[in-house]
């Protein structure tokens, strides 16, 4: 006989299935959750301030930039869009941030190849790949970067250049801002391919450096072409080589260095906007639209010809492109520095 008050026993497999029932409605409910997350996100984005991250300091061609687009994407949104400096590490502590952020459209990186091509190039303890960690949404302006020398180097191309350094191992000197910038990583790369060696001098403030190289203490300059180019047309100076894939519309009559044999030694200036990976489809959808509509804007148009720069309007194909471009071109070639001389 059984007493009605004891609770009858389930049978094992019962409980089982009970069991993997709930479990089963657990998973069902959570990737149900995650999907309508995903697709409010998209649908609301942005809701908030949107961070812009930099690894450069205020005022910095990377910050001028930024604030410029920064703008541009602010007016479309209706949110702001904050322009957030980390600096420290060559710049990279901002790459990694944006490289383990949430990637929900909030936390944005503006970068250029400092902070992200050339430390991914000649380090191996980075928390970021250029190439896995990040969405490209699109370029928005490159800075032409020129090889010069003093009036008193008689070299008036690279390969006259390369001459000279080669029947003077070490005596030819020039301006560096100091090691993992655009400026050292070129110039040893160019030694390194023309079996070559230069000695770089460090300075704080590359105007400084300018001067000297003027007065004729020291003989090589690389530096943004806006800067040089005055230098040029006064003939303190003469321009021998463009940094970069293509002739710059100031200074049509200077060849790349790729053009005078150097095809792999050369990394331009760009500056471009990137999202983390695994941001949604959606949400990189409407960045991406966002992007070209301020890319068409008069107003960044203009301020970014004031800068001296060259607006650059492209895609994530093209941007990616770019990057793995870059990526190779620096990797496998990464050269050691010459020692800085004492100042």
């Amino acid at each position: 006989m059984i007493d009605a008050a004891m609770p009858m026993a389930i049978p094992p497999a019962r409980a089982r299935r009970r069991r993997f029932g709930r479990v089963a409605a657990c998973v069902a409910g959570a990737l149900l959750f995650a999907m309508v997350g995903t697709e409010t996100l998209a649908q609301g984005w942005p809701a908030r301030t949107v961070r812009l991250l930099i690894g450069q300091p205020a005022g910095s061609g990377v910050d001028n930039t930024a604030r410029v687009l920064a703008k541009a994407l602010s007016d479309q949104w209706g949110q702001a869009v904050v322009v957030e400096s980390r600096l420290g590490a060559g710049g990279t502590i901002a790459v990694e941030a944006v490289a383990q952020s949430a990637p929900d459209g909030y936390t944005l990186l503006f970068a250029a190849p400092p902070n992200l091509i050339i430390p991914a190039a000649v380090s191996r303890d980075l928390r970021f790949d250029p190439v896995k960690d990040f969405a490209p949404i699109g370029r928005v302006a490159q800075a032409p970067y020129v090889i010069a020398v003093g009036a008193h180097v008689p070299a008036r191309s690279i390969g006259e250049l390369v001459e000279l350094a080669r029947a003077r191992p070490g005596v030819l000197t020039y301006t560096s801002p100091g090691p993992g910038s655009l400026t050292e990583f070129n110039m040893a790369l160019l030694s390194k391919a023309a079996r070559i060696q230069m000695t770089p001098i460090e300075y704080k403030n590359l105007a400084n450096g300018i001067v000297d190289m003027i007065a004729g203490r020291v003989d090589v300059s690389v530096n943004d072409l806006e800067v040089m180019a005055p230098h040029a047309a006064s003939g303190s100076a003469r321009l021998i080589g463009i940094l970069g894939k293509r002739r710059a519309p100031r200074a049509p009559d200077v060849p790349t260095v790729a053009e005078q044999g150097f095809p792999t030694t050369s990394i331009g200036l760009w500056y471009g906007l990137l999202a983390p990976a695994q941001t949604p489809p959606d949400v990189l959808a409407r960045l991406h639209a966002s992007y070209e509509v301020a890319m068409r804007s008069a107003e960044l148009r203009e301020r970014v010809a004031a800068f001296g720069y060259e607006l650059v309007v492209d895609g994530p194909t093209e941007f990616a492109a770019a990057i793995r471009d870059d990526l190779g071109n620096a990797r496998g070639q990464a050269p050691e520095r010459a020692p800085a001389a004492p100042r």
